[in-house]
């Protein structure tokens, strides 16, 4: 296989095309970096019809987009708009942009941290794309290169209890799972010695013990394995040893250890955006999903539970699904905690937790077999739980999914509408409704 990257910007993936045009006319350099840059690379590679890749293909279940660029705050901010603007279907995702001094920080932080040459790929415009000879290498050879940096210790990150170690691994298994999805095929390569010693069952109780302390390391961790468990479950674990090990470790940790017992016992499991305290913005991360029967009878109950709809001709009807749709599962409830601070710049800068304002809800689950999922036509509803104070229930769908192949279905909920915000500002209570478009019946 011969591919040259080193010509290929924004303008050779039609998804990120728009980014092209956009940093030209606020004159910066812009960079697309992390695992969206690497899937869309793998993709464009393994020729996988990258001309009809959509961002949704690189930015799936947990994922955002990471982007650096060299101008200053407000370019971010004129950035971002130019992006909700002119891309469609930007606001389903997350989109993260650094400015030229949070970049700084940031690329020193990452010369220091575990090397995934497939993580450090990098698109761009104004010949910034970047793909390391390693990098191509673990794609002409269906692998995924990890090793250790000797600078770790003596990153500023590290020092400070910020960043552990085996994350890097995490990151690896990513990769991996990206690989096997575009190529049909992966391996992780281990530099020999780097899995003695510091992955350790001693080693890694030193590392999360830092999560006591640092309650974002835990929701970081937590983020991270939502997202493996959502696309393979068990079987990176009883493939690779060293997962297994993280796990085990995990479940001996305080923050973790209810959490991470949970793991296949329960039916779905949920991430939300950190707040700067380390907790999720909907706190319930097992929550409560019905599949099936169970599913249905709650929903006919609780819809009957709601105040009657008035309709255009002024009638007030029972409130009812579009029958349109299919039922396939329902979470009875979950709290949307609100935004009581300020807006504002994190004053203390990290550069591993993502710079994106948009909040989701993201939930993935294990069907009850019986339905024909369509990866396509997966959205949901969510309705508020009758309250003290008023809030309006729509039928609008703020929600997209899809399904993982051979593994668990998921949805992406917007929650901006829900979130209240300022310092009187109350968590609201709602239920959702996951439905599909029958398989076969998209328009």
């Amino acid at each position: 296989m011969f591919f040259d990257p080193s010509g290929h910007g924004f303008e050779d993936f039609p998804a990120l095309a728009p980014l092209e045009l956009i940093a030209d006319d606020l004159d910066i350099r812009l960079v697309l970096y992390g695992g969206a840059a690497s899937r869309a690379m793998m993709l464009k590679i393994a020729n996988c019809s990258p001309d009809r890749a959509t961002l949704f293909d690189l930015a799936p279940f947990s994922s955002d987009f990471d982007l650096r660029h060299d101008g200053n705050r407000e370019k971010t901010f004129e950035l971002k708009k130019r992006i909700a603007e002119e891309i469609p279907f930007a606001s389903w995702f997350r989109w993260s942009a650094l400015d030229a001094e949070q970049s700084k920080v940031a690329n020193l932080a990452r010369s220091k941290s575990t090397i995934v040459p497939l993580r450090r790929i990098e698109i761009g415009n104004r010949g910034s794309t970047r793909v390391t000879p390693e990098a191509m290498d673990d794609i002409e050879e269906k692998r995924v290169s990890f090793r250790r940096n000797p600078a770790f210790e003596q990153s500023e990150m590290a020092r400070k209890g910020r960043d552990v170690e085996f994350f890097g691994m995490m990151l690896a298994f990513y990769a991996l799972l990206d690989m096997r999805e575009i190529f049909g095929s992966g391996s992780l390569t281990i530099e020999e010695g780097d899995s003695q010693g510091w992955m350790s069952s001693s080693s890694l109780k030193r590392q999360l013990a830092l999560f006591e302390d640092n309650p974002l390391l835990a929701a970081r961790f937590w983020n991270m394995l939502v997202n493996l468990w959502t696309r393979a479950g068990f079987e990176l674990a009883e493939e690779y040893p060293v997962l297994n090990s993280i796990l085990g470790a995990a479940s001996e940790s305080p923050q973790l250890a209810s959490l991470v017992s949970s793991l296949g016992n329960e039916r779905g499991l949920a991430t939300s955006r950190n707040n700067t305290v380390g907790d999720l913005r909907v706190p319930s991360k097992i929550p409560n999903v019905l599949v099936g029967d169970e599913a249905q009878s709650f929903t006919e109950e609780f819809l009957a539970s709601l105040p009657a709809s008035r309709h255009s001709d002024g009638e007030s009807r029972p409130v009812q699904l579009d029958p349109a749709f299919d039922l396939i599962a329902a979470v009875p409830s979950i709290e949307i905690e609100p935004n009581q601070q300020a807006p504002s710049e994190r004053d203390d800068f990290d550069p591993y937790y993502s710079a994106a304002d948009e909040e989701f809800f993201e939930l993935a689950w294990v069907p009850d077999g019986t339905e024909v999922l369509n990866p396509n036509g997966i959205t949901a509803c969510v309705i508020p739980h009758p309250g003290p104070f008023e809030l309006p229930y729509t039928f609008d769908l703020p929600a997209v999914g899809g399904v993982f192949p051979g593994h668990r279905p998921w949805v992406r909920i917007r929650l901006d509408d829900l979130i209240q915000h300022g310092p009187s500002g109350k968590a609201v209570k709602v239920a959702i409704l996951i439905l599909q478009v029958p398989p076969g019946q998209e328009k």
